[in-house]
């Protein structure tokens, strides 16, 4: 059904039949011992019945063993003799809309999200989970970045509203070490943040509880969405107190933030 799929048939009936036709080579592939194949009905009743996670599993398993046969031949075994030369799994973590759920009609059809992990070389995935909004993806990459698929691969993913440019200086300053040293912290993130990401307001009317007296500081260079996004933090806590700095972004200067914290813990 899957090389079905592949080749382009969207019905169960009309891949049953692509099945058919390609009858004596499948049993020959698959090392069959029946010499009939299975009717569509009988198809549709075990696609139902199939965990999406156990058989993205098992296709992972068989592309492993076919990459182990392509780079060691019929000594399998020696992949466990490469040491150091053994190459990194590229792995990457990317969100999708899926097509086909696009402009539907009714509001209570919305457009399905999910966010994958796959393995670069061969595109094989290894993992899905599906999100609310697509904005909301890092609430669904914790329960991704397992030991079983971080384990001795490279990990790359979408990095939103960061430049090329700003990746290639963060690779080349001193700082980058400390940043991949840290990396396997980025389910905390996920954890902490949850579904606040979302762009749903109503997420943060859980903090109109905190009464500590906070200061909310925006620089007036800065874009408008930090305006709006301290604009909201002040008007959901009880206790804050809103300051715009003239000609500061957000990276206030030291002469500028030092006297205005100082100025607040004082009071």
């Amino acid at each position: 059904m899957l090389l079905a799929r592949l080749a382009g048939e969207t019905e169960i009936r009309a891949a049953a039949q692509w099945i058919r036709l390609r009858k004596g080579w499948i049993i020959e592939q698959l090392h069959l011992t029946r010499a009939s194949l299975p009717c569509a009905g009988t198809y549709g009743y075990a696609l139902e019945r199939i965990d999406a996670q156990e058989l993205l599993e098992v296709v992972a398993g068989c592309l492993t063993r076919w990459e182990a046969g392509e780079r060691c031949e019929n000594e399998a075994s020696r992949l466990s003799d490469l040491g150091g030369k053994q190459d990194k799994q590229h792995m990457a973590v990317d969100g999708k809309t899926m097509r086909g759920t696009l402009g539907h009609e009714s509001a209570n059809q919305p457009s399905v999200h999910v966010l994958s992990v796959y393995e670069v070389r061969t595109g094989l995935v290894l993992a899905q989970r599906s999100v609310a909004e697509k904005e909301n993806e890092i609430s669904a990459v914790k329960d991704l970045l397992t030991p079983v698929y971080v384990k001795d691969r490279v990990w790359t993913a979408d990095a939103m509203l960061v430049p090329a440019e700003m990746i290639a200086q963060m690779r080349n300053s001193p700082m980058w070490a400390q940043i991949e040293a840290v990396a396997h912290t980025i389910p905390y993130d996920g954890t902490i943040m949850g579904d606040t990401m979302g762009g749903n307001p109503s997420t943060l009317r859980k903090w109109a509880s905190v009464t500590v007296p906070t200061l909310v500081m925006v620089g007036g260079a800065s874009p408008a969405f930090f305006h709006n996004g301290t604009q909201t933090l002040v008007d959901i806590l009880p206790n804050a107190r809103h300051r715009l700095f003239p000609g500061q972004d957000h990276g206030f200067a030291d002469e500028v933030l030092v006297p205005a914290l100082v100025e607040f813990f004082k009071s």
